[in-house]
């Protein structure tokens, strides 16, 4: 796997898409819309997830944490493309793509799909995980 001319291909299909609530492709995308449809570039079908809460009732895990769970693992040493979950106050939830050299492609409610560095997010965002997908054996 060629990683530069991965990132340069994702950022050439991604960047600039309209924020488009549930959107999941060319015609636009949100933040986990970012998410699918680079994997989905990348030969990898992840599951579909319309519901973002990662909090369901009375503590017990959302739809949307067990579909992500169904493809990904957390993992403490993420690599390129690996996803990152940002969270800023008690809701609000964000993902983006880790891209090389700690840059993330993401999408915000209301804004263009960009690539931002890291540690820039992290002066609006505390970040809570990361993901790795699920590789079979």
């Amino acid at each position: 796997m060629n990683i530069k001319k991965i990132d340069k291909f994702l950022r050439s299909k991604i960047v600039g898409l309209n924020y488009k609530h549930l959107g999941r492709g060319a015609e636009g995308v949100d933040c986990y819309g970012v998410i699918y449809y680079a994997y989905k570039l990348m030969g990898v079908t992840l599951p579909e997830a319309t519901e973002y809460n990662l909090n369901g009732l009375n503590g017990e895990k959302s739809v949307f944490c067990e579909r992500f769970s169904e493809s990904f693992n957390i993992t403490l040493r993420p690599q390129t493309f690996d996803v990152v979950l940002l969270q800023k106050g008690q809701k609000l939830f964000h993902l983006g793509l880790i891209l090389p050299d700690n840059y993330v492609l993401h999408c915000l409610s209301k804004t263009d799909a960009s690539v931002t560095a890291l540690n820039a997010l992290k002066k609006f965002y505390d970040v809570k995980a990361f993901f790795t997908l699920q590789r079979g054996d």
